[in-house]
Order: C-alpha cells, then structure tokens, then sequence
C-alpha cells in the first residue's frame, strides 16, 4: 500500500477576503488563524494515518496565498502537534539559500522532529520546475556541488543524509 504525503499550501482566508485585507502579509490575526488551522489539519492528518505533510516555501506572497517563507521552522512548529506524522518539505528553494547553513537547518530538524523530517528541493521558486527529492546518495552531491573542498565540515553531509528518506 502507498504511503500517502497530504500536500498543502497554507492561505491567509477565502480569496475576496484576503483581496479585502491586502497587503495581508502584516495581518497577525489573520496569519495566527492559518497557523491555528494548519495545527488541527496536521492533528486530523496524524489520527487518519497519513504518512506526512508537506507545504512548499514560497516568498514575498503579500496577497495571503501559499504563505511559506520560512517552512523548516512551520514544520518544526507543527511537529509538536502530532504523534506520529512526518513533515517536511517537498520545495526548499535551493538557490534561495547557504548550503552549509540549509543542511545544517535539516539535520536540527530532524533531531526536534525526533526522524520524522524529509525534505525535497526546486531550483526556482515556481511550480512548472520538476522536483528533486533529495535522498542518501543525492544530499551529499546537493551540499559538495555549492561547497568545494568541504574538508572538516563533510560531517553536515552525514547529518543531512540522516534525515533523508
């Protein structure tokens, strides 16, 4: 049977009434209503036996739609809500970020999420580009192809392949 990862794309509220609200971005209400929704989403995803849960980072959304500058740190938040439910990624924006610092981010998560963390990754922050999953043998590519001469710091390789399945 297939594992089933519930993919989602976190909103601020119905459309004319993030049209009405805009720039919605700066609205604290509205942002703490998603995330509040998003928490008893991943806790029905959780009790229904989904496999995990996924949103993609997406940036400078001030219209309210698929609001995720920062997914590494909602999936870590959202972790803490449920039991057994992987989160995770399937849409870092690799140009968008420091290698180093990026792999480091996944390993850390992966220790909150006590392994229950995978993680994929886009070139460009839009949704024609294919997705590469990132697994064991392709994080180490990922990492050495932005840091030559990695030296003493192969062990972040080893901690990012860790959490990826």
């Amino acid at each position: 049977m297939p594992e089933v990862i519930l993919q989602v794309y976190p909103a601020l509220g119905a459309e004319a009434e993030m049209e009405a609200k805009r720039p919605i971005g700066r609205n604290n209400e509205a942002y703490q209503s998603m995330v509040e929704g998003m928490i008893e989403l991943c806790q029905a995803a959780d009790e229904l036996g989904y496999w995990g849960i996924t949103h993609v980072e997406h940036h400078m959304h001030s219209e309210g739609m698929e609001i995720s500058p920062a997914p590494i740190l909602m999936n870590v938040h959202l972790g803490h809500y449920t039991k057994r439910l992987r989160h995770g990624q399937l849409g870092l924006v690799l140009p968008s970020h420091d290698p180093i610092r990026l792999a480091e981010e996944i390993a850390v998560a992966d220790h909150f999420l006590k392994g229950r963390f995978f993680v994929g990754s886009v070139a460009v922050d839009t949704f024609r580009d294919a997705a590469l999953v990132i697994n064991r043998t392709t994080a180490e590519i990922v990492v050495q192809t932005h840091v030559p001469n990695l030296g003493e710091l192969q062990c972040l390789t080893i901690l990012a392949c860790r959490v990826c399945y």
